[in-house]
């Protein structure tokens, strides 16, 4: 039996080893906070001329949920622009919101904002029970052609504050951020040409 104490030995250092390895691993992987997320998430944007309207596809997806919890707002601002980059006041036909987890749609609407510089949708970045919302998800909006238009831009903006915003008819979402004094917020700014 003495000679046998290595066949029980051996596989229980094994063990431990490959546990402590594991564990270290596990401690040094980096997490994504709501402040440094946005290092993580892709947003792109496509546009698409049908007859006299122009359709604008956006689709975004955070690489990660952050580690310090799911908080939060987001929202999705699309504006007209010229060669100048400033505003152009455009007829926005309409506009749809669908937040996805996986391939499933798992919230709609079709209520937009029209603000100061364009048009915005506004959703809560929440869990509720099993579907995440916020994370992922596309904007489809359609507008008349404008000859003065050159670009399309889009606004992702995301707070992580238990301060809820409403967004305001004809207002800047920036400013709207500011006066509800939220500080903790990030925005990404994606241009597209107009061929």
């Amino acid at each position: 039996m003495k000679g046998n104490k290595i066949v029980f030995i051996l596989p229980a250092l094994v063990m431990a080893g490959l546990f402590l390895f594991g564990y270290f691993v596990i401690q040094q992987t980096d997490s994504a906070s709501n402040e440094t997320l946005n290092q993580l998430i892709y947003v792109d944007m496509t546009t698409d001329e049908l007859d006299n309207d122009l359709e604008v596809q956006i689709n975004w997806g955070w690489g990660d949920l952050p580690s310090d919890g799911l908080i939060g707002q987001g929202v999705v601002e699309i504006v007209a622009t010229n060669e100048e980059a400033m505003d152009v006041d455009v007829n926005w036909l309409h506009a749809n919101l669908q937040l996805l987890q996986g391939n499933d749609r798992i919230y709609e609407s079709d209520h937009f904002t029209k603000t100061n510089d364009g048009i915005a949708f506004l959703f809560q970045n929440e869990r509720v029970d099993n579907e995440i919302y916020g994370p992922q998800g596309k904007v489809v909006a359609q507008l008349k052609k404008h000859q003065d238009v050159s670009h399309i831009e889009i606004r992702y903006y995301h707070h992580w504050e238990n301060e809820n915003i409403v967004l305001e008819e004809h207002e800047d979402v920036q400013t709207q951020l500011d006066e509800r004094g939220i500080e903790q917020f990030w925005m990404i700014q994606r241009s597209v040409s107009i061929d």
